[in-house]
């Protein structure tokens, strides 16, 4: 089964979970905070900042 995903680069327009990719190109969960206006995980005070994003939900699991 193949599995497509499709990245986003402007904010998301809802909060929620998402898998992101890093400015230093790590793959990783974090969750959008929609009233501040960041991400959880990866903020400016982090290292790392969020480049892309897809929502968790958009992802279908594997299935054999």
């Amino acid at each position: 089964m193949e599995s497509v995903i499709k990245w986003h680069t402007s904010e998301p327009k809802e909060e929620g979970q998402y898998l992101v990719t890093t400015s230093s190109g790590f793959i990783s969960a974090d969750v959008w905070l929609k009233d501040a206006k960041r991400w959880y995980e990866y903020s400016e005070d982090y290292f790392d900042l969020v480049i892309a994003w897809c929502p968790l939900n958009e992802i279908k699991p594997y299935k054999e």
